[in-house]
């Protein structure tokens, strides 16, 4: 700032300097001298390019100590203290900058004498050499005009509120489509100030493309005078980074109907939006395959009312299905069941379900099978969810009880829920895998062009989408079915000799490629001179592959994981598989060790899974009479060591 400015703004006494500063507008520049010296001048004020007070005359100081909530003035201080401003500085000066003229607002403000308004105007203060260098502006009150002027003022401070609380940010343009404003939320949106981007043309700063999969959607251009909705937009910043938003707009006209430009909302497509549409699609998909199950499905919440079922449930509780909408309470529709006498036995048996339904826990399904007046017989069972709801699953057990009243055999009794859930597991095996093979088996077809090319380039993407989903899926499905098999003690191991160094550097190679993407180093330590090791070879290669797949998922890029182990102290092998991924809390870890249990942090969301690995990988150590040992430090990283015991170390012929 030249010498002379600093006179003119610091120094407020000779009329003369301060007559000197430039200012811009098509009426005569006010007259600053006067407004800093009159007693009886309006409020005024000069500040710099930061936004922070350089003189504020007595006026303003009187309006600033009558906001409602002002801070207490330091009468010691003397008029060096600024006091705080009673207006958005920041977007005053930028708008002035960007417009590189003078402006004119209108401000409610909350005084100790009720809400007042402002009329303001502001305009820009040049040096020597005509570059802006700070910004004045005087307030007028006009709380004594007539009523409808009023009603617009608070309209426009109305817009204001709304504009700084919308999660969109809301933006105008003149006919050229050059930015005249843009909402405050422009500073969480983009990261930017407003006078970033204020004045320029929006086809200068970004471009207009269509949405994925709608080529044929109408672009914004500068001859567009019609309304648009969710048009993507890619813009690019000063620091070179590109955003992208679904702009939506208004053309706006005078009362001639001439063409005035477009007012509209911005909404960022984050990875964090996109994140919430994919996950409604999962949700859709969910709700599709829960349709087509072969039990009867039903959700309720934490107040015990009903939000979800499939068509399957309503037609094994037939006798009560018009009590069985959205909303309906899990009391009155067991009241129905009741009342209705649907239910022929056992006895007492509704009365029992009511207090397995209240017990149930995420660990525990709480069962209870019904006779119903039709004959058929039905299992219930009920699981509690994390946020406090219930999973209700009904079965159709007909056939499973009328082998039982035949044979008569208290074995049978016993071992009734085994058959069911084999029954259950054939019946997902038949539903899901055989179709989802043929579905994998046909897509890889295509994906090989075996039947002749496919003409469009991206239909090739579409299909391997569907094959990476397919494969997706029946790995998960596999996961379910080996952690049920395990539950039910039913996994039996081939054992053979089998070199843990060669199951640990295969895996390494499996994953090299999906490491390299992910930008993590990977390694196996093992030693070259391991004795081989009596074990299932295939368990112990997926016991590797689970924990590795786990490791490099959250794992950021730049960082390791590495297999290292050897012979322990008591004679058997110890392996570690070591990480520098995000880490897990002491207090998440039975949690990450439970079946479908997933740490509940919103970075672990970011990842998909279905947390069936770690689980199953416990079991398939156990079955080797191993343990596993989980350590972590959120940030850092994590180590699972796995100990297995002397006896199947083979350090010559096995008897």
């Amino acid at each position: 700032m030249s010498g002379r400015l600093h006179k003119i703004l610091k120094d407020q006494t000779t009329a003369s300097d301060l007559e000197t500063v430039q200012t811009d507008g098509t009426t005569n520049p006010p007259n600053l001298s006067a407004a800093a010296t009159t007693a009886s001048a309006p409020p005024f004020y000069t500040a710099d390019l930061c936004g922070n007070f350089i003189s504020v005359n007595a006026a303003y100081r009187r309006l600033a100590a009558s906001m409602v909530n002002a801070m207490p003035v330091d009468h010691q201080a003397g008029n060096d203290t600024m006091p705080e401003p009673v207006f958005p500085l920041d977007e005053v000066i930028a708008n002035v900058i960007a417009m590189a003229a003078g402006t004119t607002r209108t401000e409610n403000l909350e005084t100790t004498d009720g809400l007042r308004s402002f009329s303001s105007n502001h305009f820009p203060i040049h040096n020597d050499s005509g570059l802006i260098v700070a910004v004045g502006g005087m307030y007028t009150d006009v709380s004594d005009k007539d009523t409808q002027g009023l009603a617009q003022l608070v309209a426009q401070d109305r817009f204001d509120d709304i504009a700084r609380l919308v999660t969109d940010l809301i933006w105008e343009t003149d006919t050229d489509f050059n930015l005249v404003y843009v909402s405050s939320r422009v500073n969480e949106v983009l990261e930017i100030h407003p006078r970033e981007i204020m004045g320029k043309n929006m086809f200068d700063i970004g471009t207009f493309k269509p949405r994925d999969g709608e080529r044929n959607q109408p672009l914004l251009t500068r001859e567009t005078r019609s309304p648009f909705r969710d048009i993507n937009f890619l813009i690019t910043l000063a620091d070179g980074r590109t955003r992208k938003l679904f702009l939506s707009g208004l053309p706006m006209f005078s009362d001639t109907g001439a063409f005035k430009g477009f007012r509209g909302t911005a909404t960022e497509i984050s990875d964090e939006t996109a994140a919430r549409r994919n996950a409604s699609i999962s949700r859709d998909r969910l709700t599709a395959a829960i349709e087509n199950i072969s039990e009867g499905f039903a959700l309720f919440d934490a107040e015990d009312r009903l939000i979800l079922f499939n068509n399957r449930f309503k037609e094994y509780l037939a006798g009560i299905a018009r009590f069985l909408v959205p909303g309906a309470a899990f009391s009155g529709v067991l009241e129905a069941a009741v009342n209705s006498g649907f239910v022929t036995g056992p006895e007492n048996a509704l009365l029992e379900w009511n207090v397995l339904h209240t017990e149930a826990t995420e660990q525990i399904a709480a069962n209870i099978e019904l006779h119903l007046a039709s004959g058929r017989w039905i299992r219930i069972s009920d699981r509690s969810t994390e946020d406090g709801g219930v999973v209700t699953i009904v079965s159709d057990v007909t056939d499973m009880k009328n082998r039982e009243e035949a044979l008569r055999s208290s074995k049978e009794l016993a071992e009734q829920g085994s058959r069911s859930k084999s029954e259950f597991l054939a019946n997902m095996s038949h539903e899901l895998r055989t179709p989802l093979n043929a579905i994998i088996g046909f897509t890889e077809v295509m994906r090989d062009q075996a039947l002749g090319p496919i003409g469009n380039e991206r239909y090739q993407e579409y299909i391997h989408d569907i094959l990476d989903s397919g494969r997706h899926l029946l790995g998960v499905i596999n996961d379910i079915l080996d952690v049920s098999k395990a539950d039910a003690g039913k996994l039996e191991l081939h054992e053979e000799k089998v070199s843990l160094k060669r199951e640990a550097d295969a895996t390494i190679r499996l994953f090299c490629d999906q490491a390299e993407a992910a930008e993590v180093a990977i390694s196996s330590n093992l030693p070259n001179d391991l004795p081989p090791f009596y074990s299932d070879q295939r368990k112990i290669r997926q016991i590797f592959l689970n924990l590795v797949s786990n490791a490099v998922k959250f794992t950021p890029a730049g960082g390791t994981v590495r297999i290292d182990g050897g012979l322990n102290k008591e004679g058997g092998v110890t392996i570690q598989i070591i990480d520098t991924g995000i880490g897990i809390k002491k207090e998440d870890i039975p949690a990450a060790l439970s079946a479908f249990g997933q740490v509940d942090s919103s970075l672990a969301r970011r990842f998909d899974g279905t947390g069936l690995g770690l689980p199953l990988t416990v079991a398939l150590i156990k079955l080797h009479d191993g343990d596993l040992k989980l350590e972590s430090t959120p940030g850092e990283g994590t180590c699972i060591s796995i100990a297995f015991p002397a006896n199947r170390v083979l350090s010559g012929p096995r008897a």
